[in-house]
């Protein structure tokens, strides 16, 4: 197939059609992550998130590309690139740890709470897989549950931090835990006060 040229007036489905079968169009998608518009850089990495959504090996050498999107300005390149890392990393948690520095920053993004929560999710998947990567990850994890407390995703990070609690989680962070979610099991109210006393017994107090 000669060279593919991204146009994003293209119905998604059509190209997604032609990237399950080519190889250069799937080039193309990854060359538009780097793209001057921002509309081809968010309907490039909707696309490749599809992709991977079908078949991950079909995009799993493009690996660097995602990582370096993390640092485009705008909120849907770089959530949609956290989820594509986080399915790949199923498969090999090592790109956690290459792509650690721009997850980082994504975690603290100051104006999409959705790009935190999916920088929350690498995190924690990260850190239910050993108990190093759990010891390594819970500094960043503590502090983003503290940071977030009582906004809109929270809710949704604590239903990510119980499914980390129930991997492979070294002792200590099950003590931090314990400690960082004791006072709203006892004296929260409501949906708060569920999720920390599961916490809490997660823990293993």
């Amino acid at each position: 197939m000669r060279r593919y040229e991204i146009d994003v007036d293209t119905p998604i489905d059509e190209v997604l059609d032609l990237a399950n079968r080519y190889v250069s169009v799937r080039r193309a998608l990854i060359e538009a992550l780097t793209s001057s518009s921002r509309l081809t850089r968010e309907y490039a990495s909707q696309a490749l998130l599809d992709i991977e959504k079908n078949d991950p090996e079909l995009i799993a050498d493009f690996k660097d590309a995602f990582i370096d999107a993390l640092y485009r300005p705008e909120a849907p390149t770089r959530y949609n690139c956290l989820e594509i890392i986080s399915i790949l990393a199923q498969q090999d948690m090592r790109l956690v740890d290459k792509a650690w520095d721009p997850c980082e920053e994504c975690l603290y993004d100051e104006e999409s709470g959705t790009v935190r929560l999916a920088a929350f999710k690498v995190f924690t998947a990260y850190g239910a897989s050993t108990c190093p990567r759990s010891r390594k990850a819970w500094l960043l994890i503590s502090d983003a549950l503290r940071c977030y407390h009582g906004d809109p995703e929270f809710i949704s990070m604590l239903n990510e931090f119980i499914d980390m609690l129930k991997g492979n989680v070294d002792e200590s962070v099950k003590d931090g835990a314990y400690e960082q979610f004791l006072f709203n099991a006892e004296n929260a109210t409501g949906l708060l006060k569920r999720k920390a006393q599961e916490i809490v017994t997660l823990s293993g107090h």
